[in-house]
């Protein structure tokens, strides 16, 4: 049924109402095209303020090739076009980002328009019209020091050094010259035309000072967006820059000096990659402010395949080399850990939106948590594969005269629809782009958002290319609908003489919950917006109080707040400092590093194989699973010591402990060719003493390589190592795992030994062992079940466990594409593995506890998480189809997911014809193969007449065992937010419940996967009620990297635990409180 316009939470308003005709067009010119300027479609921006403070928020559009357009409101969505007699046309080309603002500080709002000048024919300069207070403006941006000359994106006055008056970040793009590309270092260039600028305004007059500030002004700065915000909470505005191509965007931390540092490499893991606008804002509500950046990675399947994606992994490395970060191209939602961002737009759901410009975070339905809308689209997308192809070929190579137009119109059309995203109150978002617009695709680029109608609501406006700009008038308030669940309280901030205010922060105290808001104008892409918040409350009736922090560092606090108010505040005339209300964050730090004080400097160094130039098609490598890490006092003096595995080329070592901390005393040097994945000490003898067994990874030899040997050291009793060559029997093929455990009840321990993969086969089921101690002498295969191997899938992890309380140890284990599956053991025997359920997963590790104290031991399961890519549920699940698929002898791994409902193959055309070679034969063009269904790739008896993986449960959680029969219970978002790999089982909060931290993140994923990197550690509370989520961050702990394993270990009496990672430095935590108890 078609929806009605009452319907909508968005309506457009006719401009036969709006008398806003206003339309950014541009129209093909030979010599100046999108062939000559690479931001050719990038498009105007839109300003909204009071410019005769009457109380209505006035529109000014910029427009790259016309006249701007100043638009007076006189009610009721209807606006006068005042641009002639106010004078602020701005003639000639290329206007891009506006400002409002009050430059001058005489309480009215001045206008502030960046352009790009000084290339191909361009010329002018960024202009400033001053508002005389009679609706006309004057020119002066020569007397103010602001007529800069260049390739300016977008202005942002803001009080650099809370000196009072308004200084300038002015954000410059740059076009691709010789000079553009390079190593980072790059950055340290000073371009005149396209570096960025900071302006300090003396006495009225804008001094240039980029110089002495500290920020990059250079040709590799290509900058289109530009937030402020105090990232830090010292009182200060800092600034967060999005820069298109290589270079990485920079989050500037404002010293109060008037320079700055560049810290996102210390405080994120990866940005955009071609970073467009952004915004900020605290959309979970903990009262930090959280990051979101834009990219082009489409939604559609189709778009997808004929895009430009990600770089090779070989590229990708040679940049990380050169000096830049890692960089993705998707949108990124940087959510705050407490000093510290995880990406976390593919749990949220917004990192695919297409060609997106400006992202808005805004309270559109007035229930007290913050939506998105995303302005989108391009007129052309230059981007496209097949264009690409186009320009390199022989056409164009035997046809030097081609017309600029002839190459633009092979370039195909980019229009896109507006999103828009429901806040879901739990870090993720709904699309209700469908259900909150009726707008058809279109290009939008500038968009801003403000009360135009003064019904409390936050109504938009777009400045769209080549057609009329928008107003969308939100209709949350509109009369005849149920307001219930909309309060609000609007306010407006002013200065002492009445001049709108900006840099303020707003902090609402709602019952448990909070709201906070940072007050910038800037917001989105080349636009601006209002000295106003209208701050949703949902079915609150008041806001318990308001914590209102002014630019000039004056501290307000008010009591309750009636709700529904519409509240004039104005900024104290002098400094009136005021202790802060303390934030919900955890106070106690409970945990400490002390790897530094205890004489111990380890760092895990992985070798450079890559899988993936061997078997293209895999999503990841299994080569990195290392490393290997167990504790035990081996030399008999009642004090914990470690063995850490190196990788390929690195030894193995031993650290002994001692009254001050730790002693290396033996360098494996004879085995560090081998790559160790898993170790574990046990007496292997039985004399009394610990012995050590290393399993060997890697995934990087042919199969029946000594290289792929497990091995065992025998301990002489007083710490020293001897190798047992003949001890065990010669297994080959990738280990990751070894389980212990007596199995037929003789005395001596038996090991389980499983392992992940067969080189040059990912997929296929590699045979694991259960090999029996005999007596000490040597350890032979024995059966599980009928059988002298398990094929249990790629197994990830192993372990021990009493499941059906028959008072024997049953073998459970944990492995890629398969449900968690469970060898019952009777008698000494293990049976075949069965599965627990039809869950099956990413599986990368699984621990046993009887967390809800029923009397039997559930498994809490570490997964691949849902920030990613893939996603799977039962109904749309991920498969692996694993065959010959050109007959040349090889597996062909085919990996699919789920998109609209309609299974797609995930990798791009490029690659699946590494693997593939006649796919380039059979599909000529992107277009074709983007297009074509997966019947039409591979023949439905080609996928299904080999082996087929499924995984259709991705999120980490628990399996709850009721009497033999399991439940998975997913943990909670905030724990879905990376790879969980390891557990540590201890009671954190001393309440007698055994509690988990859990770690992971892996590095080991392709490019179009992208890292899992975004994992600070996770605390979950066992309570009476389920799984509760605490901060690790609050707690002491920024457990970055890859977190392999975690080791309890005990230290001078006291309870500490080492975290491994792989490729990375060894690390030790420790507090007495924290560890007064913990289980194996």
């Amino acid at each position: 049924m078609k929806k009605k316009e009452g319907d909508y939470k968005f309506l457009e308003v006719p401009s036969a109402q709006s008398h806003i005709s206003f339309v950014n067009k541009l129209e093909h010119q030979e010599d100046f095209n999108i062939i000559d300027y690479l931001y050719y479609y990038n498009g105007g921006g839109v300003s909204i303020g009071d410019i005769n403070n009457d109380g209505l928020f006035d529109i000014y559009f910029s427009s790259n090739e016309g006249s701007n357009k100043l638009y007076l409101n006189k009610g009721s969505f209807s606006f006068e076009d005042i641009t002639e007699s106010a004078g602020v046309a701005s003639l000639g080309k290329w206007k891009t980002g506006i400002n409002m603002v009050d430059v001058n500080g005489d309480n009215l709002l001045d206008l502030y328009v960046c352009r790009v000048s000084g290339y191909k024919g361009l010329v002018g300069h960024n202009e400033l019209y001053l508002n005389n207070g009679d609706l006309t403006f004057t020119e002066s941006s020569v007397k103010y020091g602001l007529d800069f000359n260049g390739f300016s994106t977008q202005s942002s006055f803001f009080d650099m050094d809370k000196d009072g008056d308004l200084d300038l970040y002015l954000l410059n793009h740059a076009v691709h010259t010789q000079k553009s590309h390079g190593r980072a270092d790059l950055r340290l260039d000073v371009d005149q035309l396209s570096g960025d600028r900071i302006f300090e305004n003396i006495g009225g007059y804008f001094e240039d000072i980029t110089s002495t500030t500290g920020i990059y002004s250079s040709q590799i700065g290509y900058g289109l967006g530009i937030g402020l915000s105090d990232f830090n909470e010292d009182g200060f505005t800092d600034l967060y820059i999005s820069n298109d191509f290589s270079e990485n965007d920079y989050l500037y931390i404002n010293n109060g000096d008037k320079t700055f540092t560049e810290r996102l490499t210390d405080m994120a893991h990866h940005s955009s990659r071609f970073s467009m606008g952004n915004d900020i804002a605290d959309y979970n509500n903990d009262g930090r402010v959280d990051i979101i950046t834009l990219d082009m990675l489409p939604e559609d399947e189709v778009v997808r395949k004929r895009s430009v994606g990600e770089d090779p992994y070989e590229i990708f490395r040679m940049k990380l080399q050169f000096g830049y970060m890692n960089q993705y191209s998707r949108n990124t939602l940087m959510l705050n850990r407490g000093g510290k961002f995880s990406d976390v737009a593919m749990l949220a759901g917004i990192h695919a939106t297409d060609w997106s410009w400006g992202p808005l975070f805004a309270d559109f339905n007035n229930d007290g948590w913050k939506d998105i809308f995303i302005s989108n689209g391009i007129a052309r997308r230059p981007n496209d594969l097949d264009y690409i192809d186009f320009i390199s070929g022989d056409k164009v190579r035997n046809n030097p005269n081609l017309s600029d137009a002839a190459f633009v119109s092979e370039m195909p059309l980019g229009k896109v629809k507006n999103y828009f995203f429901s806040n879901n109150q739990d870090l993720t978002f709904e699309n209700v782009t469908e259900s909150w617009s009726n707008a058809d695709a279109q290009i939008t680029n500038g968009a801003a958002y403000a009360d135009l109608d003064n019904d409390r609501d936050l109504d938009l406006v777009l400045n769209n290319l080549n057609e009329e700009a928008d107003i969308l008038e939100n209709l949350s308030l509109r009369e005849g609908v149920d307001h219930e669940g909309s309060n609000f309280l609007k306010l407006r901030f002013f200065g002492a003489e009445g001049a709108p205010v900006f840099g303020t922060r707003v902090t609402a105290f709602v019952g448990e919950q909070i709201q906070m808001y940072e007050l910038f104008s800037v917001r989105g892409f080349q636009s601006s917006t209002t000295n106003e918040i209208i701050m949703g409350l949902g079915v609150s009736n008041q806001i318990d109080s308001l914590l209102i922090e002014w630019p000039n560092g004056s501290v307000e606090r008010q009591g309750a707040i009636q709700a529904n108010q519409f509240l004039k505040l104005w900024m104290p005339a002098k400094k009136q400092p005021a202790k802060k209300q303390s934030k919900p964050h955890v106070k106690k730090k409970i945990f400490q590093e002390v790897t530094t004080s205890l004489g111990i400097d380890y760092k895990h160094q992985e070798n450079r194989f890559v899988e993936f130039n061997r078997e293209p098609l895999i999503p990841h490598m299994n080569s990195q699973e290392g490393p290997a890490i167990c504790v035990g006092d081996v030399n008999g003096d009642g004090q914990d010591d470690f063995f850490i595995g190196g990788a390929r080329g690195q030894p193995a070592h031993l650290y002994l402990q001692r009254a001050s901390g730790f002693k290396l005393a033996i360098t494996f040097e004879e085995d560090k060719i081998l790559e160790d994945v898993d170790a574990a000490f046990f007496d292997v003898e039985n004399d009394g003493d610990l012995d050590l067994l290393v399993v060997t990874g890697g995934n990087e030899f042919d199969k029946n390589s000594p290289n792929e040997l497990s091995r065992i050291y025998l301990n002489d009793g007083k710490g020293s190592f001897e190798k047992a060559n003949d001890m065990l029997p010669n297994l080959y093929e990738t280990g990751s795992v070894v389980a212990v455990h007596d199995v037929n009840n003789d005395g001596f321990l038996d090991i389980f030994i499983g392992r992940v993969a067969v080189p040059w086969h990912y997929g296929r089921s590699p045979k694991s062992h259960l090999l029996l101690n005999k007596a000490g002498q040597k350890f032979e295969v024995t059966k599980i079940g009928d059988a002298n191997f398990l094929e249990g899938g790629m197994i990830k992890d192993a372990l021990w466990a009493d499941i059906d309380n028959n008072g024997e140890k049953d073998l459970i284990l944990a492995a890629m594409w398969q449900p968690i599956k469970v060898c019952f053991a009777n008698e000494g025997l293990l049976a075949s593995p069965v599965s627990i359920s039809e869950d099956q997963g990413w599986w990368q590790t699984v621990k046993a506890l009887d967390y809800d104290q029923d009397g039997d031991l559930d498994l809490l399961v570490g997964n691949l998480g849902l920030n990613s890519k893939l996603q799977a549920t039962h109904e749309a699940p991920l498969r692996m189809y694993l065959n010959d698929f050109d007959d040349n002898g090889q597996q062909d791994p085919i990996l699919t997911y789920h998109k609209g409902g309609v299974e797609s193959i995930f990798v791009s055309k490029k690659d699946l014809s590494k693997q593939l070679p006649g796919i380039k034969k059979e599909f000529l063009d992107y277009k074709t193969y983007a297009e074509a269904p997966m019947e039409q790739l591979f023949s439905k008896d080609l996928l299904n007449g080999g082996e087929v993986l499924v995984a259709n449960e991705l999120r980490s959680g628990v399996f709850e065992n009721n009497e033999g029969q399991f439940t998975f219970k997913a943990f909670d978002l905030k724990a879905q937010v990376s790879m969980i790999r390891d557990m540590l089982l201890v009671d954190i909060n001393d309440d007698g419940r055994i509690d988990v931290f859990a770690a992971g993140n892996f590095f080991g994923s392709s490019i179009a996967e992208g890292r899992y990197s975004e994992d600070y550690g996770t605390v979950l509370l066992n309570t009476s009620e389920g799984w509760e989520v605490a901060s690790s961050m609050a707690m002491g702990l920024y457990l970055e990297g890859q977190i392999v394993q975690m080791e309890p270990i005990m230290i001078a009496e006291k309870r500490a635990f080492i975290v491994v990672r792989n490729d990375d430095v060894l690390s030790i935590y420790g507090n007495q409180y924290f560890f007064k108890k913990n289980i194996d």
